[in-house]
């Protein structure tokens, strides 16, 4: 009789410890899944622009300026996703003749056009000179991935 209540007390002690890990283990994951998923972490600007909010800051722009790039990001947004849809049916149809490229602009076009859009709003040349550090940082960024 004693060595069942033994027994018996063992396999409860056993399945309260490995509740209690499991627990542990579950509220360990759901810490872990909301620091991975922050709301307020920003989105990046379209073709590998910092996002609208640390652009504006590091160029100190004012609220119209910050309006306008805004208007400007989200414009180019919808272009670069438009772009890689065009790329994704294209690869998908294994077209070669490159029917989808002739009606849209390539990558390099489009960033081109949104630097001197974004440039036309600079209206001083010290954010001039903040917005070509930006882009020089870009363009370093992209070297050492290559």
């Amino acid at each position: 009789m004693r060595r069942l209540t033994l027994t018996a007390v063992a396999v409860v002690v056993a399945a309260i410890f490995s509740y209690a890990q499991a627990g542990v283990v579950n509220t360990a994951k759901t810490a872990q899944s909301k620091n991975t998923t922050q709301p307020n972490q920003e989105q990046p600007g379209p073709f590998g622009f910092p996002g609208h909010k640390t652009l504006c800051e590091k160029l100190m722009a004012t609220p119209e300026q910050d309006a306008a790039i805004l208007r400007i990001y989200n414009d180019y947004k919808k272009k670069e996703q438009k772009l890689q849809q065009a790329a994704a049916q294209a690869a998908q149809k294994k077209n070669n003749d490159n029917a989808a490229a002739s009606t849209m602009p390539d990558a390099a076009t489009l960033k081109g056009n949104m630097i001197t859009e974004i440039r036309a709003v600079m209206a001083t040349d010290e954010q001039k000179k903040k917005f070509q550090e930006v882009i020089d940082d870009l363009g370093a960024k992209k070297k050492k991935k290559t």
